[in-house]
């Protein structure tokens, strides 16, 4: 495996682990939310989290992809 292809694997992993502990946080706020009979707040702040989380994801990816594009052996 060339290093190009070891790096975006290694940013890959590391964002999704990123976003699994992102969405364990909110799942946790969220629920204490709802427990305190905050409903609406509660799923926008989950519907925030998740398109946010979602749109960074993408703008990480796409910004390593391109640099492994533009860097990479011709």
């Amino acid at each position: 495996m060339s290093a190009i292809a070891s790096g975006i694997v290694n940013v890959a992993v590391v964002s999704s682990f990123a976003m699994v502990l992102i969405y364990m946080l909110a799942s946790i706020r969220c629920e204490r939310l709802a427990s305190a009979g905050k409903e609406a707040r509660a799923a926008r702040l989950n519907r925030n989290i998740g398109v946010g989380s979602a749109i960074g994801y993408v703008i990480v990816m796409s910004f390593f992809f391109w640099r492994a594009l533009v860097g990479g052996p011709a």
